[in-house]
């Protein structure tokens, strides 16, 4: 009668935490009291907008604070810490100054001591550090980033040895010793804590931003072994030079326009600007990938351009691949776009090994459908990821940490299985809820029965 009463007691308490439609059931309290096998779902609350994979765990940026994670953990801080078990909380509330809503667009991990975080918000005034601010993971407090931003927000960071480069809408960037100009671009010394320009910087930059909800960043940078920096945004200048939305920067030379750079397509033969969402540069080929709203390339016959949204430079040349049975150029294709309005979102990334790249957003893909694609680099081909994101949602970034690749943007459901909450992980054979409790997709497939052993573990 015992051993009965105890099973009755915890039938009651899961059968109240249960979700009929989602058929999700967690144990409140402390999450280690359920195996590794049951997973979860994923951030309630607030969205996504940036992760990365440190040493210690996958750090995630949450829209604001006071979000929930699964299991009902509440938190008032825009960091948190996955490590492949649980949530940790990352440093204290955000320091947003009083009575403002702080907009976090992105996020970019340096080494295991220091976080950015990017956006448009003002801070405390003994912080004083509009837009960009660094969150130190040893003392686990906010730091000044100089004295921030004169106007406007960051959306994209990158730390290449001693500078931080970051791009977004603004005009000056501010110093204990000076405010400087800087359209649209700019660096950081990080050791002497100093802002300087780059050059006249960006030209007829455009941000992107999808809405005032979101604010998601729709720009990137990445770094070439010769030591240049890329920049990939809507813009048409740099540094003085035209430029059509990709542009490199080297210290001691400035500004470069890469041979001419990507083109959008408008459904007939004039070329439009690009909007140009990742750039990915690959060793194992020595290529720069670009994603977004592109098409056109600069030697492509324009009666063959299409919004394919995928584009190779290597080299001095640019190359492509349209799939029909009339006529291949090289290699590469993703998607067609359903219009600049249609929020064809995009971030990718190259994966550790160096072989492939995994791409996401919210793309039309020919003959499948999914939001995120591995491309091989040595074959030129994509290939799906077991069934992929099963909704019709977006994927607002990506990252990838202890051998998985994570997945965040409006997700509610992968490989037509498991039910989420905007975040996926992908184990290299099939897609997993993140988080604890139990969830499916399906509302004919839940727990049917519970059993407590002798040392009290319960089993679903």
């Amino acid at each position: 009668m015992r051993q009965l009463r105890k099973v009755l007691s915890a039938l009651i308490l899961l059968l109240a935490l249960c979700s009929a439609a989602a058929q999700s059931c967690f144990r409140a309290g402390d999450p280690s009291r359920w195996s590794d096998a049951f997973t979860g779902n994923g951030v309630t609350g607030r969205k996504i907008m940036a992760m990365a994979g440190g040493k210690d765990g996958l750090y995630c940026l949450i829209q604001n604070q006071l979000s929930n994670l699964t299991g009902g953990m509440t938190t008032n801080s825009v960091v948190m810490r996955w490590d492949g078990r649980r949530w940790h909380t990352v440093g204290p509330a955000f320091p947003a100054a009083t009575s403002t809503t702080p907009r976090l667009i992105g996020m970019h991990l340096v080494g295991d001591s220091a976080l950015y975080i990017l956006g448009n918000f003002s801070t405390t005034t003994a912080l004083n550090s509009p837009g960009i601010v660094r969150l130190n993971l040893r003392s686990m407090q906010y730091e000044a980033v100089g004295r921030g931003l004169g106007n406007g927000y960051v959306q994209r960071a990158l730390a290449v040895g001693d500078t931080l480069y970051i791009m977004g809408q603004f005009t000056r960037v501010v110093d204990a010793v000076k405010q400087t100009v800087a359209n649209n671009v700019a660096r950081y010394a990080i050791r002497s804590n100093r802002w300087d320009s780059m050059g006249t910087g960006l030209g007829g930059f455009i941000p992107n931003i999808s809405d005032n909800i979101d604010f998601e960043s729709m720009c990137q940078i990445t770094a070439v072994p010769n030591g240049e920096v890329v920049f990939a945004a809507r813009f048409t200048s740099a540094g003085g030079i035209s430029t059509n939305g990709l542009a490199g920067w080297k210290s001691g030379r400035g500004w470069r326009n890469l041979y001419g750079g990507p083109r959008a397509w408008n459904g007939s033969s004039t070329a439009i600007s690009p909007v140009p969402r990742t750039v990915i540069y690959s060793p194992r080929d020595t290529s720069l990938y670009i994603g977004g709203y592109v098409g056109y390339v600069v030697n492509t016959p324009t009666s063959r351009a299409g919004q394919w949204g995928w584009a190779r430079l290597r080299d001095t040349l640019w190359t492509k691949r349209v799939e029909d049975s009339t006529w291949k150029a090289d290699s590469f294709w993703l998607y067609r776009a359903t219009g600049l309005n249609g929020h064809v979102l995009y971030d990718g990334f190259i994966d550790s090994a160096r072989r492939n790249i995994y791409v996401g957003g919210e793309f039309q893909t020919i003959g499948s459908t999914g939001d995120v694609k591995v491309f091989d680099i040595a074959t030129g081909r994509f290939s799906r990821l077991n069934k992929g994101i099963s909704n019709a949602g977006r994927v607002r970034c990506m990252a990838w940490w202890n051998g998985r690749l994570y997945a965040a943007g409006t997700i509610t459901e992968v490989d037509s299985f498991y039910r989420v909450d905007q975040l996926a992980q992908y184990d290299g054979k099939r897609w997993l809820p993140v988080g604890w409790g139990l969830s499916t997709a399906s509302t004919t497939r839940g727990i049917n029965a519970l059993l407590e052993d002798s040392k009290g573990n319960v089993y679903a």
